[in-house]
């Protein structure tokens, strides 16, 4: 009997420890994942921003007959919806050639928080246009308004867009250059503190990147094949003797 008993307590224990990793999926968002890291990364916060990017739905877009003030509309929808602005403080700006058009928007919402929104189309073929949309919310210093940022852009969004791709990300700075023994260090100490594991790297334009995939999140790209919810990537600009890194999720295909 005891034997019988000292079997099931085992079993129970046993069960338990495999729920917990379910448990915890899902209960930390991505967002809140990046600010933790940042948190750790000893930089000083200059932007924090989330984007949403994608193909303009067909419904406010017609391929064979583009036309600028459709283009405008659109941006004019996509202020509206995030309520009144002052309008001293919106910048509009309209761009048009036979290959391409675009209208964009820049408007401050609130004491410190900013939209840009940009509408545009290109010429594929010699009859047909695509057109296309970004909208950017971000906020300067700070990184306390990002989860309720991208909350605020997903109820907005999504009638816009036929396909879209949102990323949240938070900009620093740190002075002078990392050399490779300090980015090695900082994207262990990022990744470790996301529960994620480094699965690419490259160097491309003067910037270094590193991607990293943790299943506890929901939300990935593919990068070079492989699954990737965290980028890092760090930038050194020489005439300030300063370095900029971004952290992000999901990264950019």
């Amino acid at each position: 009997m005891k034997k019988i008993l000292a079997i099931i307590v085992m079993s129970l224990f046993v069960i338990s420890l495999l729920c917990i990793p379910l448990m915890k999926r899902g209960e930390i968002s991505q967002e809140q994942a990046i600010i933790e890291a940042f948190n750790v990364s000893d930089a000083k916060v200059m932007k924090t921003s989330v984007l949403c990017e994608g193909t303009l739905h067909n419904k406010y877009w017609s391929r064979n007959q583009p036309e600028i003030n459709k283009l405008q509309v659109v941006a004019e929808d996509v202020l509206r919806s995030f309520g009144t602005c002052n309008n001293t403080s919106v910048q509009r700006e309209q761009n048009m050639n036979d290959y391409y058009m675009e209208y964009s928007i820049f408007a401050q919402i609130d004491e410190n928080q900013y939209l840009n929104v940009k509408t545009w189309s290109e010429k594929r073929s010699s009859d047909s246009f695509e057109g296309f949309i970004n909208i950017e919310l971000f906020q300067d210093d700070t990184t306390e308004y990002l989860k309720d940022s991208k909350e605020k852009l997903e109820k907005i969004v999504g009638a816009y867009f036929s396909d879209k791709h949102i990323m949240s990300s938070i900009v620093g700075v740190y002075d002078g250059k990392l050399n490779n023994e300090q980015f090695y260090e900082l994207s262990n100490r990022l990744f470790n503190k996301t529960s994620s594991k480094q699965v690419y790297y490259v160097e491309k334009d003067n910037t270094v990147s590193a991607f990293s995939y943790s299943p506890q999140y929901k939300d990935f790209s593919m990068i070079n094949d492989k699954k990737a919810n965290i980028e890092l990537s760090v930038r050194y600009h020489s005439y300030e003797d300063t370095t900029y890194i971004m952290l992000s999720t999901p990264p950019q295909s």
